[in-house]
């Protein structure tokens, strides 16, 4: 009988306990009641990712680590404005060296991390058991038992109370999702292996000297050299002002000359972009041949030349004047690899430039054996490029398929 009262007197102090560190979290916390509430009772909605719900734990877990990470940019900022004074009041410095932290933005980004990486890692079947993780704290909690130092032997923790505080930094839940995940990220992060001749390749592109001549140019730009040719007779801009004021009712019509360059401006786009859009019928032509000088009439911008490149410079070439551009759009490989100096190809299109490309020069590179420090430097550099493509592509289609949604709102201390 005494065991029992024993029992519910442990219970009942347990539970006491926990209230009062709820009441001293609602207390000293910016964050919404509800959230707080949700988190400790495991109810609610915090969010979800591939159609699982976010674990309480796993974002209880995550709030305190982003808190904590909080207030080291607090320290970190207030460091910096004891060391720079002023300067560290500045905007524009604190936006781009000291940015406000913001929880919702680091739990979002943090869950999305881990559980981004753990679906990974369930797909893969990857990950240690929940058995696995629990014998892993046990031998933990052993050798802290092991290890403990104390004065008289009533002190002395059991491994079973070692145990409890091992498991109390973190959940089961969490335990789980980042073993997963950390062996996900750990698999798919090994360079991929490269074959020799894609590494042989790879160098001789490298040495592959390149000079083009270029026409570049994205819709904005030349519909603004159209308009510039466009010439309008007053009579076009008069009679386009009286259909325009038909329109409107008689009390808000505006004088002519009030309304006069907003009519041109008006007329001078639309035919510009009529214009435009038979360029781009003509570009389009299966029997189109492109000439750059008749380009240049026909769009107002002039071809530049760009000397001293490689192939693999082409995603980011040097236009010269601190400007760059990715000329590795769709079709440049293919058709530099038939082409000759004096041919000429294109469109290629990205989402906002077109280019048109002449060869000037190609200068190919002796056919030689490389050393094998160059091939091994090259194949590490490459397996771990296409590893860096590979997660970057499993990142999008997964979180694209996964439609993270964090539904919870976190603020700021």
């Amino acid at each position: 009988m005494n065991s029992l009262l024993d029992q519910i007197k442990r219970i009942g102090a347990a539970a006491i306990i926990i209230v009062l560190i709820a009441m001293m979290g609602l207390m000293f916390s910016s964050q919404p009641l509800s959230e707080i509430t949700a988190l400790i009772s495991g109810v609610g909605g915090i969010g979800s990712f591939g159609g699982q719900e976010i674990s309480s734990g796993v974002a209880a877990q995550y709030y305190e680590r982003c808190r904590e990470y909080g207030r080291q940019e607090e320290v970190r900022a207030a460091q910096l404005r004891s060391a720079l004074g002023d300067v560290a009041d500045d905007p524009e410095f604190l936006r781009n060296f000291a940015p406000r932290f913001d929880m919702q933005n680091c739990m979002e980004r943090s869950l999305k991390e881990v559980y981004f990486w753990g679906t990974v890692g369930e797909r893969l079947k990857v990950g240690p058991s929940t058995q696995a993780i629990e014998a892993e704290v046990l031998e933990q909690a052993e050798e802290a038992y092991r290890n403990q130092t104390v004065l008289i032997e009533e002190d002395r923790r059991t491994v079973q109370s070692f145990y409890r505080t091992i498991m109390s930094y973190a959940p089961m839940d969490v335990r789980v999702l980042e073993a997963r995940a950390q062996e996900a990220a750990g698999l798919l992060s090994q360079p991929v292996r490269v074959s020799s001749a894609l590494v042989q390749a790879e160098l001789s592109a490298r040495q592959t000297g390149l000079e083009l001549r270029l026409l570049r140019f994205s819709n904005g730009q030349i519909l603004a050299n159209l308009k510039t040719r466009i010439e309008l007779t007053e009579d076009q801009i008069r009679r386009t002002f009286d259909e325009e004021q038909r329109q409107v009712p008689e009390e808000s019509r505006r004088p002519y000359e009030e309304e006069r360059p907003f009519v041109v401006e008006r007329i001078k786009t639309e035919l510009a972009r009529a214009d435009l859009d038979r360029l781009r019928a003509e570009f389009e032509d299966e029997s189109f041949v492109p000439d750059l000088e008749r380009l240049a009439d026909l769009t107002g911008v002039a071809p530049e030349t760009v000397p001293n490149l490689t192939l693999p410079d082409l995603p980011n070439a040097d236009l010269g004047g601190g400007r760059r551009a990715n000329l590795a759009l769709p079709g440049v490989f293919r058709f530099l690899a038939d082409a000759g100096p004096g041919a000429t190809g294109g469109p290629f299109t990205d989402e906002e430039y077109t280019v048109f490309l002449q060869v000037v020069k190609v200068e190919l590179p002796p056919v030689e054996a490389h050393d094998a420090e160059e091939q091994a430097s090259t194949r590490e550099e490459l397996g771990q490029e296409l590893t860096d493509l590979l997660i970057a592509l499993i990142r999008q289609e997964e979180l694209l398929r996964g439609e993270f949604q964090l539904t919870a709102t976190f603020a700021n201390e």
